[in-house]
């Protein structure tokens, strides 16, 4: 865990479990449909909302995995 941010689907999983996660981010451009409706049911089970996010870079961005260069 890096500033509250959980990341990876089994670490996820395990806090959606837990009733530890607020909310989920996942990137709308996944492809692995069993890895989606793991987490989207999980997190139906738990009431813990999922926020779509459109692809995996913009992904990366908001949990932190990158620098967003200010110049671009």
């Amino acid at each position: 865990m890096v500033d509250g941010v959980i990341r990876g689907l089994h670490e996820v999983a395990k806090h959606v479990e837990a009733c530890k996660a607020q909310v989920v981010f996942l990137a709308e451009s996944c492809n692995e449909a069993t890895y989606k409706k793991l987490i989207q049911g999980l997190c139906i089970e738990k009431n813990v909302p999922v926020v779509d996010v459109p692809d995996n870079k913009s992904l990366g961005e908001w949990a932190g995995l990158c620098k967003i260069d200010k110049d671009q």
